[in-house]
This record gives C-alpha cells, sequence and structure tokens, in this order.
C-alpha cells in the first residue's frame, strides 16, 4: 500500500506522550488515519532523528474532527 496524499495533520498530547495523528489516502483513494508516537531516535553515525511536526496543528482531543476522534477513542480503548 502506497499514501499517495496526506490531508492533515495533528498533534495531540495524550498523557505524558505526543501523538502524531494523520488523515492521509492510498493510492485507491480509501481513506487511511495514521496514528504514531513522536519521540527521537539515535542512529548509527550517531545523529538524532525526530518526524517532522512543524506542519502539524497542534491539538486537544476534543478539538479533533468527528471521524478521527472516534477512531483515536477505539485506539486508545484497545491500549
Amino acid at each position: 500500500m502506497k499514501i499517495s496524499s496526506v490531508d492533515s495533520k495533528y498533534l495531540l498530547t495524550v498523557g505524558e506522550r505526543q501523538l502524531l495523528i494523520e488523515d492521509s489516502r492510498n493510492e485507491r483513494g480509501e481513506r487511511l488515519v495514521l496514528v504514531s508516537t513522536v519521540s527521537s531516535f539515535t542512529l548509527p553515525n550517531g545523529e538524532k532523528w525526530t518526524p517532522k511536526v512543524e506542519d502539524a496543528k497542534t491539538v486537544k482531543r476534543e478539538e479533533l474532527p468527528p471521524e478521527l476522534k472516534r477512531a483515536l477513542r477505539k485506539l486508545l480503548a484497545l491500549s
């Protein structure tokens, strides 16, 4: 599966974790919600790597669009 576009990015703090939520579409036009934890990693050459979150909108949980709110609620209920 190949991601063809990212419609919007949100940065959300849940507890002590920061979540990056990406509302995207694949090459068939199917909508996908990608959720990842924002953290940094040390590469073998010693450099630090972190995902780019500069273009993500920082929001509170109640400010998310309703369909993303439902998906996040289901995901957090599993953990």
